[in-house]
């Protein structure tokens, strides 16, 4: 939790403020589902959000352009570094689980499952061919992955064993990804469950050939049989009274709002009440279902 003490000093600064506007940059995961919140909770914030990817989140936490980071992975160890470098206290909470899904035209192409392994040889440029995968689609794989700053391309790696991507493999966002596979029969990508739409569809992956292959639904999800599931976090940093008046003063030019949005968007995010019924909406699951407790099995990604 951010430090509670430090809004009873924000409301004490004096008159004339400078209408201070602030661009929050984090995970594009979870993008749709932060600017439902705000406009939910504070439709007049100073605050927007941009995503970018979770590096950039932790970029602007290091900047103190922002005091929190929506990531969809767990700091580095050389984020982790820095941040303990400056001496701050960072706090972390999971909000959800997320699948990542790996997307194809609806319509057009054929496919509906894939193994681990096929995955790595996909990314890697091994398989270039759809018919290579048993797929009856005489095209080419186009293959579309996330950027280098987006979490979901490093956990999609660790969970894949992927050390380096292919030369034949594009990069787009979230919503190119979304595009390209509901437009082209040949695309594929990987991006989290927010990518849905009416023109593609979410694969069967396996662990391994031989092995059952689940679609990320909410309970093979929650019972963790889908394969590529990670946690989707918010990092605060915890001020102190001197910090907060710190930033308040040097970066948001003396108004006190953004501060104060940011604290009551923390606190929305990390109310299950608030936040579990517009999981759903937004693609994502509840920390676990069915009432099995995911928290020893789960690899703290």
């Amino acid at each position: 939790m951010l430090v509670k003490a430090c809004l009873t000093g924000l409301m004490l600064l004096s008159g004339q403020l400078l209408n201070a506007s602030v661009t929050l940059k984090g995970s594009d995961t979870m993008a749709a589902l932060i600017t439902h919140v705000l406009a939910d909770i504070d439709p007049d914030s100073s605050l927007s959000y941009e995503g970018g990817g979770s590096g950039t989140g932790v970029a602007a936490l290091l900047s103190q352009n922002q005091v929190m980071a929506p990531m969809s992975r767990t700091l580095s160890t050389e984020e982790s570094a820095s941040l303990s470098e400056k001496g701050w206290k960072i706090s972390s909470h999971v909000i959800a689980l997320d699948a990542i899904g790996l997307w194809v035209n609806f319509s057009e192409n054929p496919a509906t499952s894939l193994t681990l392994s096929q995955l790595k040889d996909i990314y890697t440029c091994k398989i270039t061919q759809w018919a290579e995968l048993g797929v009856a689609l005489d095209q080419p794989v186009r293959a579309i992955r996330r950027g280098d700053h987006s979490g979901t391309t490093k956990i999609f790696m660790k969970l894949t064993g992927i050390k380096n991507f292919g030369p034949c493999i594009e990069v787009d966002d979230t919503e190119g990804i979304s595009r390209s596979t509901s437009r082209y029969a040949n695309a594929i990508g990987f991006s989290g469950m927010s990518a849905q739409t009416e023109g593609n569809k979410a694969l069967a992956i396996a662990k391994e050939t031989g092995s059952p292959a689940y679609v990320p639904n909410a309970e093979n999800v929650g019972l963790l049989r889908y394969p590529l599931v990670r946690k989707l976090r918010l990092y605060n940093r915890n001020l102190s009274a001197a910090e907060a008046r710190f930033i308040i003063d040097h970066i948001y030019q003396g108004d006190p709002r953004p501060l104060e949005s940011q604290f009551n968007l923390s606190r929305a995010l990390n109310d299950p009440e608030y936040i579990n019924p517009l999981l759903e909406q937004h693609h994502f699951f509840p920390l676990c279902q069915n009432n099995e407790s995911c928290a020893g099995k789960l690899d703290p990604h």
